[in-house]
């Protein structure tokens, strides 16, 4: 195969990062449907197919992951090339990644992270997805559990409490999805029609 575009194995770097076109689209800035066309011109490109697609996502194939790792090599040589325009005289970035409330915490207490005089700045990942650290996607991980990988160190912060809610008007059918699990103490809501 020839001209291999660079934005489709970045494409294919989300949709087997996110397990899904939907994440990918989202954090690719473009559409499900445009995703999906693009992963079925990248197997029939290179003549081999790279994912299993099921109702609950997509999977890599052997040749998948072959290509995931090459693909995540010329990911972390772009990213070097990025940095170094982005250097240009400028402070180095130090981007991490959390979720949703988290970086919403952080963010608001950013006078507590960062100061002007520093050498470097900060950018926020907010993401549900786990960034992989070890592939430089980020730097630093703030996470809800241990790394996976023993050659990330890691470094409890705090406990976290949080608490599902429900609008007070929910009707009656829907309340009874709500249910609390004998065991663990969890509550949830049942797979199924409301």
């Amino acid at each position: 195969m020839k001209n291999m575009s660079w934005d489709d194995l970045r494409l294919f770097l989300a949709v087997a990062r996110h397990g899904g076109l939907t994440g990918a689209a989202n954090e690719q800035g473009s559409s499900p449907a445009t995703v999906g066309r693009r992963m079925l011109a990248l197997e029939q490109a290179i003549g081999r197919p790279l994912f299993l697609r099921r109702q609950t996502g997509y999977t890599l194939t052997d040749d998948g992951r072959l290509l995931l790792g090459r693909a995540q090599a010329m990911d972390v040589g772009a990213r070097d090339i990025a940095d170094w325009l982005e250097a240009d005289g400028r402070r180095s970035v130090v981007r991490i990644s959390a979720g949703t409330w988290t970086a919403y915490f952080l963010a608001t207490n950013f006078a507590r992270l960062w100061r002007p005089q520093d050498r470097f700045r900060i950018a926020f990942k907010t993401t549900e997805a786990r960034l992989d650290i070890a592939h430089r996607e980020v730097e630093i991980g703030v996470r809800n559990a241990q790394p996976d990988s023993p050659n990330l160190a890691a470094r409890r912060t705090v406990e976290v409490a949080y608490a599902p809610f429900r609008a007070r008007s929910l009707p009656p059918a829907c309340v009874s999805a709500w249910n609390k699990d004998p065991v663990s103490g969890v509550i949830g809501i049942q797979k199924g029609p409301l």
